[in-house]
């Protein structure tokens, strides 16, 4: 009952209204606190709903707290997706907020932090020079231009490279401060395409192309004779010049076919070197020029005037006979068939020899004439220089002398105008002797020491080798104990002799030499010399010697007591004495006090008694003289 009147009571309300939620709002990508560099492309997703409304009806927003709203026409999937991207967002850090609003107003939003990082920007270039059309030449530089600006670097600090598809880097540089840029450079011809790349400090690039295209300088007429290099000109500097033009004598290829002055007087028709202005007076024809030899042959070959002039058939002397018909000599006078021979170096009746008949003839064939200084040209043995024969008393060698060298050791005879001193011994002849002061004299030389015989022959330079018999022996040689003067000093076996032996002074005889006297070298004893020892050290006293057992207590006769040279003073009582009575009064023998130098006397001890009656110990004593070696 009382539910049906509820119900009576809701249909007779007017006023009863249902409850309209807001929209449900969220951001799914990307997450909050996402950075993404200038220019990147953010692609932002999310998601609506709402119980009451469809989400199609939903009024969606996205927006910025920096770039303000950012979209106001987003469209709304079935599923309540939502996208937008956007790549145009400013530098720094973005609330980015998704709102949506149903169709009462009701509003929700959702936002997300995104940063955006600056990034620098690329620099800028244009091409200046060249522009579109130009045409270069590969025989000049080309200046190329262009402008750069940067919104980070200052102009200066960009570099600018220039490259061409066919013929790599052009050049390369920086700009000034003004951002202009330019530089000069050849390139070969044909069509280039050209980049011009500009770098700022961070690497960035940019690059502008443009396309210039290089002709050849053979394509241009450069004189204006309507002919290029390539069509044939081969001089483009002079419109006299091309391959239509008339040759003329001008030592120029004025027609281009690569011959000069051809056709004129100055061109050499046969090629045999000369032209028509080079005398050449048959320029059909190589064999006839100026200087060309000349041949029988009834022309002017050399271009002389003369017809066949020098050859065998032309009597070029007028003596009457021409080479055909024998002249041997067609350019003297003197010489032909049957002229008298006369002394002059020609063979003047061409009978192939000269001078025959004549001093000037060699008769004997020796090689000299009598003008020649042959003093018999009937002997071919004799003549200037020839080896002279010394026993057959003949002047072979013609200087008026017939020489003689009797003992064959190649110095003359000085009967005969030599310089042999003693032309009977081999060895005796002027520079025998090398050694000896003045070795041009003639001295005797027979053991060939280079000291001349001390006792030559008569005639004979007197040399200094007391011994011209043995060669180890003269005033350079070494003397030995030989009993022989073997340096000619005029001693034997002297001091110092090879093969000698060293003796010392023994004055005092008893077989020791001295040790302060210097030993000497000797073949053998000599005087005091006489000891092998040098270690006597008193050699004035025989009884001082190395090895002496004695003792003494006088001194050697220096003062010194070293009787056996050992080089210290040795004594011979070396204790002192001494009388004990702690035992029993025994005796130690020695000196009294201390022990005595040599040679110097005390008392010795050498005796020890008791004694009753003081109860003390006698010593018993003598006197003693310190003897040492």
């Amino acid at each position: 009952m009382s539910i049906l009147a509820f119900i009576l009571a809701c249909e007779n309300d007017s006023k009863v209204s249902v409850y309209n939620a807001p929209p449900e709002v969220s951001i799914t990508a990307p997450p909050s606190g996402t950075m993404a560099n200038e220019g990147t492309t953010v692609d932002f997703e999310g998601k609506v709903q709402d119980r009451e409304t469809d989400p199609s009806d939903l009024a969606i927003t996205w927006s910025s707290t920096i770039d303000g709203m950012l979209s106001e026409d987003a469209v709304v999937e079935p599923d309540g997706s939502v996208a937008f991207s956007i790549a145009t967002l400013s530098v720094g850090t973005h609330e980015i907020t998704l709102a949506a609003t149903d169709a009462d107003g009701n509003r929700s939003e959702y936002s997300i932090d995104l940063g955006i990082l600056e990034v620098p920007d690329a620099p800028e270039i244009e091409i200046v020079h060249p522009v579109a059309g130009e045409v270069g030449r590969d025989d000049e530089d080309f200046s190329f231009a262009a402008k750069v600006s940067d919104n980070q670097d200052e102009a200066d600090l960009l570099s600018i490279t220039i490259t061409s598809e066919a013929s790599g880097e052009v050049c390369t540089g920086y700009a000034d401060k003004n951002g202009d840029f330019s530089c000069t450079a050849r390139l070969g011809a044909g069509t280039h395409y050209l980049d011009f790349t500009v770098t700022d400090t961070a690497g960035l690039t940019a690059t502008d192309q443009a396309a210039l295209v290089v002709d050849s300088y053979l394509d241009h007429d450069d004189d204006g004779d309507g002919w290029n290099e390539t069509q044939g000109d081969c001089d483009d500097a002079n419109d006299a010049v091309s391959p239509a033009a008339s040759e003329t004598f001008n030592g120029v290829d004025d027609d281009c076919d690569d011959l000069v002055d051809e056709g004129t007087s100055g061109f050499d028709d046969d090629g045999d070197g000369f032209a028509e202005v080079d005398g050449d007076c048959d320029d059909t024809d190589a064999t006839t020029y100026p200087g060309a030899t000349e041949d029988y042959d009834a022309a002017d070959n050399d271009c002389d005037g003369v017809t066949d002039e020098g050859t065998n058939w032309y009597d070029d002397d007028g003596d009457g006979y021409t080479e055909i018909a024998g002249d041997c000599d067609d350019n003297s006078v003197a010489s032909y068939p049957g002229a008298g021979e006369i002394e002059d170096g020609r063979d003047n009746d061409c009978d192939s020899v000269v001078d025959e008949g004549t001093a000037a003839y060699d008769d004997d064939g020796d090689g000299y004439s009598e003008n020649g200084g042959d003093c018999d040209d009937g002997d071919d043995e004799s003549y200037p220089g020839a080896p002279e024969d010394y026993s057959d008393y003949v002047d072979q060698d013609c200087n008026g002398v017939a020489e003689e060298d009797f003992d064959g050791d190649g110095h003359l005879s000085m009967t005969t105008g030599g310089d042999d001193c003693d032309d009977g011994d081999e060895w005796a002849f002027p520079g025998a002797a090398e050694n000896e002061s003045d070795p041009a004299l003639c001295f005797a030389d027979a053991d060939d020491d280079g000291w001349g015989d001390a006792t030559p022959a008569s005639g004979v330079e007197i040399g200094e080798d007391c011994d011209d018999t043995d060669d180890s022996i003269s005033p350079d040689g070494t003397e030995e104990c030989d009993s022989a003067d073997n340096d000619c000093d005029g001693s034997t076996d002297e001091v110092d002799a090879d093969g000698c032996t060293t003796y010392y002074y023994d004055y005092d005889g008893d077989g020791f030499g001295s040790e302060s006297v210097s030993g000497r070298c000797l073949c053998s004893t000599s005087g005091y010399y006489t000891s092998s020892y040098d270690t006597d050290c008193y050699d004035f006293d025989a009884n001082a010697a190395p090895g002496v057992t004695s003792y003494s207590t006088s001194d050697r006769g220096d003062g010194s007591y070293d009787w056996n040279c050992d080089g210290s003073e040795e004594k011979y009582f070396k204790t002192t004495g001494e009388c004990a009575i702690t035992s029993l009064c025994s005796v130690t023998e020695g000196w009294s006090g201390s022990v005595k130098s040599c040679g110097v006397s005390g008392s010795y001890i050498t005796g020890c008694s008791f004694n009753l009656s003081t109860l003390s110990c006698t010593t018993s004593s003598g006197s003693k003289t310190q003897r040492c070696r």
